[in-house]
Parts: structure tokens; C-alpha cells; sequence
């Protein structure tokens, strides 16, 4: 995991590249009314541009040696910071020196 996806904004700040664990981000619930959501969006875009995007409430950080996401349509996806291609579902594991990602072709 890499602390800065977002260029000099830091996203995952604990994050460290020999880390034994993935830094999982949740990010919601983003609330549906369009100006609601653009005051979320602008208190998130702030605590990361403060160098504090875990003091957001809206942003859920969790450690974990394996997730999975599924979708009802194909998303991309993107792992530290890199497109990686559409897929329905993801899973991504760590190992001891090592990650692996299992992803669909298609």
C-alpha cells in the first residue's frame, strides 16, 4: 500500500510498503442529495488535504490480510493507485513478502 495514491494528497498516511497487513478504505455513506453529497465530498477532500483523512467521519479505515468486493456491474478497479481493468468481483490477499489479486479477465 502506498500513502499518497492521489499524487501529494495523502489518502492511506499509516500506509507502509513492507506492511503485513492491506489498509482497507470504506468511504460512506455519501449522502444522495446533490448538495449534501458536495459538502461530504468537500469535508473529504479537506482532511486529506490536511494531512488528517482518518479524522473524517466519513472516511473507514480498516487492516486486513484479505478482502473481497463484488458487484452487480462491471467497476473499475484500481490497486494503489493503478487501473487494473473492469471486474465484478475482487478478491486480494497478502502473503508473507508477497500480494496476490485474483481478478476475472472479462
Amino acid at each position: 500500500t502506498v500513502a499518497r495514491p492521489a499524487g501529494p494528497i495523502a489518502v492511506f498516511p499509516q500506509a507502509r510498503i513492507d506492511a503485513e497487513a492491506l489498509t482497507v478504505l470504506r468511504v460512506g455513506p455519501i449522502p444522495d442529495r446533490l448538495i449534501a453529497r458536495g459538502r461530504a465530498w468537500a469535508g473529504i477532500a479537506t482532511a486529506c488535504l490536511q494531512g488528517r483523512p482518518q479524522a473524517h467521519p466519513l472516511m473507514n479505515y480498516r487492516n486486513a490480510t484479505e478482502m473481497s468486493v463484488s458487484v452487480e456491474s462491471p467497476m473499475s478497479a484500481h490497486l494503489d493507485g493503478d487501473l487494473i481493468g473492469d471486474c465484478l468481483e475482487l478478491r486480494v490477499s497478502v502473503g508473507e513478502k508477497k500480494l496476490l489479486v485474483s481478478a476475472p479477465t472479462a
